[in-house]
């Protein structure tokens, strides 16, 4: 016998005209690329796909999806093969890039004792475009030591790291993101040295991963690259890219054993959000996370070449799937309402006019021939012909 109302008819018209009027929002103004990217999404076709699977399998009663917190096989399984693969000692599942940061610093700060000094360059975007992330994880605005980040052309010397950090006493975080946050990939011996800095000193060495695929791929590297040459905590990015999510590794033991509290207090996704961990473990646990990043880098690369042949040279070396160049506000605005490029970035530095155009997803060689000839006819030069590619 059912105890008290059931849901009732009048409810249940409530119910199916206000999901018939959320779902209909997603279907007025269809994209075939993500605001913030330029180039097609053809990396959808497999997010939908695993998607499809997952609720099919949800609608037909074949697994549950009202598990309580920690309790979500799929996450934990998720969780347990990502721990196996980057070698790290504790993995979290958060659902943004910010939230990944913040658990990752925050977790650091959580297991120190005292104010924590946070040295990073000035054009990072844990710095710039991330809020108040850093005071919220701990970090004083006075504890806060900026690099200049345009001396080196995006690449960090470790004789100016060791020179910011001589006179710091204590415990502190260096953070960078790899790529740079000028679109630069280290080579594995100058992030080592720069890794060995720090160390010798007494900091942690965090990383921004947020596009840390292109930077493995750059290197021919594994997953667990990082732990493998001592890194203490990195964050590895798949919203902007296959996954659904971000992920946050650590490797240091203190640390470590407050990144679930962390996660929990911050937006882990271990319990509610099966979907965010099913679409990120399947691209970071098969090859798909290589074979995009490769036709990134391979798209920004040859993008580089295209317009360079027209005078229009990257402010820094293309190591990923970035390129840097020069754009006035007038050029930025007639990129930005051409159908073939999403929002273009003008966030490096507070007064500056040099932008990020980013390539994401699988490239094919008439996506990245329509960006060229965008950019090139904003600066008025003459069109690349299609023999050029």
């Amino acid at each position: 016998m059912r105890v008290g109302p059931v849901i009732g008819r009048e409810t249940m018209e409530q119910v199916k005209s206000r999901v018939e009027g959320y779902l209909s929002l997603a279907n007025t103004d269809p994209v075939d690329h993500l605001s913030e990217y330029v180039g097609k999404q053809m990396i959808g076709d497999v997010q939908r796909w695993i998607l499809e699977k997952y609720f099919a399998s949800v609608a037909g009663g074949k697994i549950n999806a009202g598990h309580g917190y920690d309790e979500d096989p799929i996450s934990v399984q998720v969780v347990k093969e990502l721990k196996e693969i980057t070698g790290a000692k504790e993995v979290a599942i958060v659902p943004t890039g910010t939230g990944a940061n913040l658990d990752l610093i925050a977790s650091f700060c959580d297991a120190n004792e005292g104010e924590m000094k946070f040295v990073a360059c000035d054009s990072e975007h844990t710095v710039n475009t991330e809020g108040k992330m850093l005071q919220k994880a701990g970090i004083k605005k006075e504890n806060m030591i900026l690099m200049p980040s345009k001396s080196h052309d995006g690449i960090v010397l470790a004789e100016d790291l060791a020179q910011t950090i001589e006179k710091i006493d204590g415990k502190f975080i260096f953070q960078m993101a790899i790529p740079t946050n000028e679109g630069v990939v280290p080579t594995l011996e100058e992030l080592k040295l720069l890794i060995d800095t720090v160390h010798n000193k007494g900091g942690y060495f965090l990383i921004d991963g947020a596009r840390l695929t292109n930077a493995l791929v750059n290197w021919g590297a594994e997953l667990g690259i990082l732990t493998e040459l001592g890194v203490d905590g990195f964050t590895l990015g798949t919203s902007k890219k296959g996954g659904l999510a971000e992920v946050v590794c650590i490797n240091n033991q203190e640390a470590s054993a407050q990144l679930l509290s962390e996660a929990k207090s911050y937006g882990h996704v271990s319990s509610k959000e099966s979907p965010l961990s099913l679409v990120t473990g399947v691209f970071l646990t098969t090859g798909l996370w290589r074979k995009e990043a490769e036709s990134e880098n391979i798209a920004a690369t040859a993008f580089a070449e295209m317009i360079k042949a027209e005078g229009i040279i990257p402010e820094f070396t293309v190591g990923a799937n970035s390129v840097f160049i020069t754009l006035s506000k007038e050029e930025q605005e007639m990129l930005a309402s051409d159908p073939d490029l999403g929002w273009i970035y003008s966030d490096y530095g507070a007064d500056s006019n040099i932008s990020r155009i980013a390539f994401t997803g699988f490239q094919s060689q008439e996506s990245v021939m329509a960006v060229a000839k965008a950019v090139c006819g904003a600066r008025n030069k003459d069109v690349l012909k299609e023999s050029q590619v």
